[in-house]
């Protein structure tokens, strides 16, 4: 099952604005926690108090353009500075300015498996290895979308899943001062504190009130696809994505 990620549709130029900022990845590739974090720090500049759980939702502050009206944000927290908002698109020309998450691809795509399975109740007719076999050329053709967007000056951050694990304050630092904005230290330091992992496990597992079936915040661990694709499998799946990510680590190296 081939899992198709598009790219901007030709009518929403109309509704984004010069100070849109894109938050855009792959899917399960660490985007929705960087959108906290984001919505977190925004909350705190403009003087709200923020714990776990946010005053504010982060959808109304990080739209989801897949899924969110992006005119409907909350306009006295966002539209003090910038606007961002999440996406899952390929590069397109109209993004002003990207924050691009991505993740080693053998443990994104054995996330969205996870996430397809359990939205159809676990009947699926295909196994973990193939899907992320078929749908590595899918990952490939996102990732190099913004790969190649730097051959004509794009504006675009590369930011791994990984690098947000292991440093995640050096990760904010760079994402606000890409974005010319300036939280102090002890916001960043909060913000990190607040939505750590296993907090976020812990509040999904107390709301009842999930978006979709099955667990968002599963596991979120690195290297987590050695344990549940074959050894054939993640071999083949290593052998045509290496270069392309280490690209993307070089690329996000380059601003450390």
């Amino acid at each position: 099952m081939i899992m198709n990620v598009n790219g901007m549709g030709t009518s929403f130029p109309a509704v984004l604005r010069g100070d849109d900022i894109f938050i855009s990845s792959y899917p399960r590739s660490g985007n929705t926690w960087m959108r906290t974090w984001i919505s977190d720090v925004l909350l705190q500049l403009n003087g709200y108090q923020t714990t776990s759980v946010l005053p504010i939702t982060v959808k109304e502050i990080v739209p989801d353009i897949h899924q969110d009206d992006i005119n409907s944000f909350n306009k006295g927290i966002a539209n003090k500075s910038c606007r961002f908002i999440k996406s899952h698109w390929q590069y397109d020309k109209y993004a002003k300015k990207t924050i691009y998450i991505f993740r080693k691809p053998g443990d994104a795509l054995c996330s969205y498996y996870q996430m397809v399975k359990d939205n159809n109740d676990g009947r699926v007719e295909f196994s973990c290895d193939q899907f992320c076999i078929e749908n590595a050329p899918v990952w490939l053709q996102h990732t190099q979308s913004y790969i190649s967007a730097i051959n004509t000056n794009a504006n675009v951050l590369f930011v791994s899943y990984e690098a947000m694990n292991f440093v995640p304050l050096q990760v904010l630092r760079r994402v606000f001062d890409f974005v010319c904005l300036k939280p102090t230290d002890d916001m960043l330091k909060k913000t990190v504190a607040n939505h750590c992992f296993e907090l976020k496990q812990a509040n999904e597992a107390a709301n009842s009130s999930k978006n979709y079936k099955g667990t968002f915040y599963r596991k979120g661990k690195i290297n987590s696809s050695l344990e549940e694709i074959g050894v054939e499998a993640y071999l083949r799946l290593n052998s045509v994505t290496y270069q392309t990510y280490s690209s993307l680590k070089v690329l996000e190296e380059s601003k450390l």
